[in-house]
């Protein structure tokens, strides 16, 4: 953490100065609010990534962000295991909102394709986190297991599934497989189990 802030505009004052790799902005703030903070920032920073914190879910907020520019949105009542994953996401370069949202928002900014500098997409790459979850999924084992090696929660196991084949844009566990085989993280012999 580089510093925190009182209002709005003393956070647009200090982005501009740090130029931080993310922004963890809280929706509701004083003086001037987080989504009109999270755009001005994003006018004076390209570079830096704004993830929203509110204690509204409602996914009217989360299309609120979107539209703001925000690369992420967490509820404030989330554990602090998906608020770290969520800055880690969004450090990445990715996406963090619920699929449902983004799948809405898909023709008001195409955010399915966004990279962080709303350019075109770039071919996918995964950090250390998602090759080894990718890795985890491909050989099949339990939910449990998952959140134990990766030291997440077995509900984040499920939600970074969905936004690992969202990412790679693979509909199914063949899918994945195929192209865990194709990128080295699996050898060839992998047979997974089909539902």
């Amino acid at each position: 953490m580089i510093c925190t802030v009182k209002d709005g505009w003393e956070a647009i004052k200090m982005a501009d100065q740090l130029h931080p790799d993310v922004v963890l902005m809280d929706l509701e703030m004083p003086v001037l609010d987080g989504m009109t903070a999270c755009k001005k920032i994003l006018l004076n920073s390209r570079d830096s990534r704004v993830l929203i914190l509110s204690a509204h879910s409602e996914e009217f907020y989360q299309g609120e962000a979107i539209r703001a520019g925000a690369a992420g949105f967490v509820a404030k009542q989330a554990l602090a295991s998906v608020v770290s994953q969520a800055i880690r996401v969004v450090h990445s370069g990715r996406l963090f909102f619920r699929p449902t949202v983004l799948e809405k928002h898909q023709n008001k900014r195409q955010v399915l394709n966004w990279n962080g500098d709303h350019g075109p997409k770039r071919r996918p790459s995964l950090n250390s986190f998602e090759r080894e979850l990718l890795k985890l999924i491909v050989e099949d084992k339990a939910n449990e297991v998952i959140a134990d090696t990766l030291n997440i929660s077995t509900e984040a196991v499920d939600r970074q599934r969905e936004c690992l084949m969202e990412k790679l844009n693979k509909a199914d566990k063949a899918a994945l497989t195929r192209y865990a085989i194709g990128e080295g993280i699996v050898k060839g012999n992998v047979r997974p189990e089909f539902d």
